[in-house]
């Protein structure tokens, strides 16, 4: 085992998912669960919601949902993405609901759902101007939604849409999507489809437009206790759910002058106490963070020195008393009084919060706990 980990605490998601199912009102909570649970862990994180009382989970496609289904979860779970071609079977075995942007699709599913002779729910997209999966809200696709409305073996089990901008101040792009999701509702409906539960609402928009929650939101970051916009915080109280921590593996004097990592971007200015800490830009470690940033060590800032390596980086150690090998240092998260924040992260490395906790998750070892919450 390395000296490094992350720690997933299920109190906090718990205290998360309360805090969102207040704000969603009568809307039902589907559990995002994709991208191994933005890096904390699919399957405890999913055991945990359905504990509960989550009814539905969403995985971004196919792999993720029978990994799940591998680990013992059995509530409904949806894919988000388009169904590999070949894998119809599959998806049907496992009880799967796929999303559906294409006639093709819903045919092939129905054609093998007739072989089994079982009924299969789907989830219809419309696109209402995110431009990814989906199928346009025209004219054309109420004539193609009636088609698959009529296969055999196919049940419209629910309507989505989603957002492209509902994080941003400007909220017109927002407004104009959700004018042209419910009026596509409206066309559907006046041609005698009718009309299954529909969800469209992620993190932002629940928040932003409580309009747009119908019959079901779709958390994803809240849950993890990341705001999807700075104002957020004052609609709701979130707790991070991640934290990632490492025990400094070296800890070496060294003189004035010394360089520091590849490509010597720093040099000492002054005798100085160098640690090792053993997770890298591998691990999640955002390579940006060279020379920017810094961990938490016996109650102090360290500062990140030198070029983030691919297993560990290094941090100046000078300024804290007492230090030693096997000490913890806190990469990300709250030692009770100073904190670094996954807004901390992704501002110094200009990427995004999202990034940042799927990037952790991907190979550091995880430890579930449950504190106080």
């Amino acid at each position: 085992m390395r000296n490094a980990w992350i720690e997933v605490n299920l109190s906090h998601l718990s205290f998360n998912l309360d805090s969102l199912i207040k704000a969603a009102g009568n809307a039902e909570i589907i559990g995002i669960v994709k991208a191994d649970a933005y890096g904390h862990g699919a399957e405890q994180v999913s055991k945990r919601l359905v504990n509960e009382g989550v009814k539905l989970l969403a995985v971004a496609d196919l792999h993720e949902a029978l990994s799940l289904r591998e680990a013992g979860v059995t509530q409904p779970i949806l894919t988000l993405s388009a169904p590999p071609k070949g894998f119809e079977a599959v998806l049907i075995e496992h009880s799967l609901m796929p999303l559906i942007s294409n006639l093709n699709d819903a045919v092939g599913i129905s054609e093998i759902a007739e072989r089994y002779k079982r009924s299969v729910p789907i989830l219809l997209a419309a696109d209402s101007g995110m431009g990814r999966e989906g199928f346009l809200c025209n004219d054309e696709n109420i004539t193609t939604f009636k088609k698959i409305y009529q296969l055999p073996n196919i049940e419209v089990k629910w309507l989505l849409s989603h957002f492209a901008a509902a994080e941003w101040d400007d909220q017109s792009y927002s407004k104009a999507q959700f004018d042209q999701f419910n009026a596509f509702t409206a066309k559907l409906s006046a041609v005698g489809l009718n009309i299954p539960p529909r969800t469209m609402a992620n993190s932002a928009a629940m928040l932003r437009m409580p309009e747009c929650h119908f019959d079901a939101v779709r958390p994803g970051i809240a849950l993890y206790g990341q705001y999807p916009f700075p104002q957020a915080s004052s609609m709701l109280t979130l707790k991070p759910v991640m934290s990632v921590k490492a025990r400094i593996s070296l800890v070496k004097k060294v003189e004035t002058g010394f360089s520091i990592s590849y490509g010597a971007t720093f040099t000492t200015e002054r005798e100085s106490l160098i640690g090792v800490l053993p997770l890298g830009y591998a691990d999640g470690m955002p390579l940006s963070l060279t020379n920017n940033g810094h961990v938490i060590v016996r109650g102090g800032f360290a500062p990140i020195v030198g070029r983030v390596c691919m297993d560990a980086f290094m941090v100046d150690l000078t300024d804290i008393p007492g230090v030693a090998e096997l000490d913890e240092a806190i990469v990300l998260g709250s030692d009770g009084i100073k904190e670094i924040t996954v807004d901390d992260i992704s501002k110094a490395a200009n990427s995004s919060s999202y990034e940042v906790l799927c990037r952790f998750g991907q190979r550091l070892p995880k430890k579930y706990i449950v504190s106080c919450q």
